[in-house]
C-alpha cells in the first residue's frame, strides 16, 4: 500500500501509470535486488546468487519493511516506500523539456492555417529595430508561387513580448475567421 501511496504523493494517480511502475520496480525485482544488494541487506539475509535470487531479495525487503512498520521506524519506513519511489522514479521518467508557449502558439497557428486553406501556408517573421521606439514585429504568410503577405504587424519594446504577444493576436484572428 505504501508504494501507491507513494505515487499518489507524486501526483500519478492514473492506475494504469501506477500499475506500470509496480510492474518496473516491484514485479521486475531489478530494483530490489540492487537496493538489496547496496545495502548490504543480501549479505546479512545470507542470501545466496541462485535462480531464486531476485525473489529471496524480495522477501528479504518485505522483512526489513514489516520490521519498520513493528516497531514504528518513520524514517525507516520512509526510506523503504517514498524514498525508494522517488529514487527510482527518475530513472524510468526522465523529465521532459516543457514547451514554451511561443512554440505551442506556432503550432496552434500552423494547425490554424492547414485546416483553412488547401495549399500549405508558410508564416513567416520579420522585424525592424526602430530607435528608441524598440521593435516593430511582422508575421507574414506565404502561400506557394505567391509573395509573403502581411498578416500583422505590432510595435513594441522587446522583440520577445512582441513577438509573444502577435502569435497571441494571430490565433485568436485565425480562429474568429
Amino acid at each position: 500500500m505504501a508504494f501507491f501511496e507513494s505515487l499518489k504523493a507524486l501526483r500519478i494517480h492514473d492506475i494504469n501509470s501506477q500499475y506500470q511502475l509496480w510492474q518496473t520496480l516491484i514485479e521486475d525485482k531489478t530494483a530490489i535486488v540492487e537496493i538489496c544488494e547496496q545495502s548490504n541487506l543480501a549479505r546479512h539475509g545470507n542470501l545466496k546468487i541462485n535462480p531464486d535470487y531476485p525473489q529471496q531479495c524480495w522477501f528479504c525487503y518485505c522483512l526489513l519493511f514489516a520490521k519498520a512498520c513493528d516497531n514504528n521506524y518513520k524514517a525507516l519506513i520512509q526510506v523503504l516506500s517514498t524514498g525508494f519511489v522517488q529514487h527510482y522514479l527518475p530513472i524510468l521518467l526522465p523529465k521532459t523539456k516543457p514547451i514554451s508557449e511561443l512554440v505551442q502558439l506556432q503550432k496552434q497557428l500552423q494547425q490554424r492555417l492547414k485546416e483553412k486553406y488547401p495549399d500549405k501556408v508558410l508564416v513567416k517573421e520579420s522585424f525592424k529595430t526602430m530607435n528608441e521606439k524598440g521593435v516593430c514585429f511582422s508575421l507574414l504568410l506565404k502561400r506557394a508561387n505567391q509573395k509573403p503577405v502581411e498578416f500583422l504587424s505590432l510595435d513594441g519594446k522587446r522583440l520577445k513580448t512582441v513577438r509573444l504577444e502577435a502569435y497571441r493576436l494571430a490565433v485568436k484572428l485565425i480562429n474568429k475567421k
